[in-house]
């Protein structure tokens, strides 16, 4: 069934409420364009159409494209919202807004797949911001574009510098008059995320569900986005657990091992010694002194045994004391005796 066609006296008035609208410069723009776009039934056709009139000033049919495109990012409908921004960039493309349309589209084609796109989406929301500098959605846009981009990208060096202007861009959105809104929260959280600062990612996404309201037209798909921000930081926050359990039993595998090597080291050398020992008491004319060479040699290995165990099972000295009595009598009797 073909799309009812609007009527005049519909379009005539939407056109009056999209002419009355605060120029861009002013914060009230995009609220406003949202007012508009929650008043009309049937939407998409009646801004398409006027957006598609020749009659109507610039300055009406540049708001109807901002409100459309509101719309379609609502809906998620990226490849109708990049087609629109291409089909009205040789028109509109000096809008100090414009390049807020350039970076959701970079941002479109960016997620999953390619951050250097996100990267660009990031570049286009500063310039939008250098052009707009009182508008709290576009630095809350450079803070989610560098979160995505962070997420997507490896580690780089300036990776703490790009966290940084994050964190500044959307405290300075949410610090600002009216700038309580949940979404601005839900990227705050992604930057703790970032971070590993998992208490206050959590804080942030609570609030962020608290502020909300229900009575908007975003609030299931937002509600949604922010459950699975919540499931993403427990779930990242246990992957790091595990990763630091798998370190710890790395290195002490890898302790084992050196363990093992010197352990094996130490029996060969104690081997050598006693053997070279015996052979010499064997050798001895004297039987005495024969016997003291043995009991010497008990000794040090009893000496140097009771020494491995304390440096590598750090067993107490407690423990230990009755085997060092008596090594050090076997040694002091061999030679002492």
């Amino acid at each position: 069934m073909a799309p009812r066609r609007p009527s005049t006296s519909q379009l005539a008035g939407t056109v009056r409420e999209l002419a009355a609208l605060p120029s861009q410069q002013d914060p009230g723009f995009a609220t406003g364009t949202r007012r508009v776009l929650a008043g009309l039934a049937d939407s998409e056709q009646v801004l398409r159409a006027i957006l598609a009139d020749a009659s109507n000033t610039g300055v009406v049919r540049f708001a109807a494209l901002y409100t459309l495109l509101v719309k379609l990012n609502r809906e998620d409908r990226v490849r109708d919202y990049a087609d629109l921004v291409r089909t009205h960039e040789a028109e509109f493309g000096a809008e100090p807004y414009f390049n807020t349309f350039r970076a959701l589209v970079a941002r479109g084609y960016g997620l999953g797949h390619d951050a250097e796109a996100l990267r660009r989406a990031v570049d286009f929301a500063r310039r939008a911001d250098a052009d707009l500098p009182n508008s709290q959605g576009i630095k809350h846009q450079i803070a989610w574009f560098i979160a995505d981009y962070l997420e997507a990208a490896p580690a780089t060096p300036t990776s703490p510098a790009l966290l940084e202007e994050a964190e500044r861009a959307v405290s300075t959105a949410i610090a600002a008059p009216g700038g309580q809104h949940g979404h601005y929260y839900e990227t705050f959280a992604r930057l703790h995320l970032l971070r590993r600062d998992y208490p206050a990612a959590r804080s942030a996404i609570t609030e962020a569900i608290q502020l909300e309201p229900s009575d908007s037209p975003d609030f299931y798909r937002r509600l949604a986005r922010y459950q699975a921000t919540r499931v993403r930081i427990d779930l990242v926050e246990e992957r790091d657990r595990m990763t630091e359990r798998q370190e710890t039993f790395r290195g002490e595998l890898d302790r084992f091992r050196t363990q093992q090597l010197e352990l094996l080291g130490l029996l060969a050398a104690v081997v050598a010694f006693v053997v070279s020992a015996s052979s010499i008491a064997a050798q001895t004319p004297k039987t005495g002194d024969g016997a003291r060479l043995i009991c010497t040699m008990a000794g040090a290995v009893i000496l140097v045994f009771a020494s491995f165990t304390f440096a590598n099972s750090r067993a107490s000295w407690r423990r230990l004391a009755p085997v060092v009595v008596l090594g050090s009598a076997l040694l002091l009797t061999g030679l002492l005796m």
